[in-house]
């Protein structure tokens, strides 16, 4: 075996519970709007790096372990570590899927701090400055260059190249994520400590933002949906009419 192929296995390898892709792009998104990468806040998220299904705060399924700027500057990319095996049904579930290739998808929900209207004639806008607040895997993201590149050990020599370049999350971060898919429900704020009280404000905030942020998500889709179901209407009947006059 060569050194290089030492080197790769040893650091790159995409392990059993593991998947890596790009969550964020500079692409326009389906949603009409772009987010710039460099502008997007990492840091409050790598104190919180939690992955969700389909952005639902409730639906924890892993831990981002690296995640940072591609070296292009184009692109956000992430290594995500699945729950460990028995933890949560829906994680299970997940990385099936995930490493089937049947659940590809990334996507991101970021709080929007500054941005600028796209000069296209749409309503669309360029998101350049926001703070990341999670990450989910979903079958059809906003972003249709987000998506799981690499499942296994036989991922291109780029994407593997990508991987040994992230930034990688303090494994303390992790395992407080994983430790509250363990934790039995809260008790009362009324019973808590201080800190304690302070800390499940704060995460029941993030999680309001994060449920805001999916249920805008899921407006969009429907909203797109109806577009899509009215253009093939007008097509059907645009179609009618010229086989008519013909």
């Amino acid at each position: 075996m060569s050194a290089i192929h030492r080197f790769v296995g040893q650091l790159e390898q995409i392990g059993e519970d593991e998947v890596a892709g790009l969550c964020i792009t500079g692409s326009l998104a389906r949603d009409g709007d772009i987010w710039v990468p460099s502008g997007i806040d990492l840091a409050a998220y790598k104190r919180n790096p939690v992955v969700l299904r389909d952005h639902d705060p409730m639906r924890v399924i892993g831990t981002a372990s690296a995640i940072g700027l591609t070296s292009d500057g184009n692109g956000i990319a992430i290594r995500i570590q699945f729950a460990p095996p028995g933890v949560s049904d829906i994680a299970d579930e997940a990385r099936g899927l995930a490493k089937a290739g049947m659940l590809r998808g990334i996507s991101a929900g970021i709080d929007p701090i500054e941005s600028e209207p796209l000069r296209d004639g749409t309503r669309g806008v360029r998101i350049t400055s926001a703070e990341l607040l999670e990450v989910s895997l979903v079958a059809i993201p906003a972003d249709s260059d987000a998506l799981v590149t690499a499942r296994s050990f036989s991922a291109r020599r780029s994407t593997l190249a990508m991987l040994r370049s992230l930034p990688t999350v303090s494994e303390s971060a992790r395992q407080r994520v994983l430790h509250r898919l363990h934790q039995p429900p809260p008790r009362p704020p009324g019973l808590m400590s201080a800190p304690e009280r302070a800390a499940f404000y704060a995460d029941q905030a993030r999680q309001r933002t994060m449920a805001v942020w999916a249920a805008g998500q899921a407006s969009a889709a429907e909203d797109r949906e109806r577009r899509r179901q009215e253009l093939e209407a007008v097509q059907a009947i645009i179609e009618s009419d010229d086989a008519t006059r013909q």
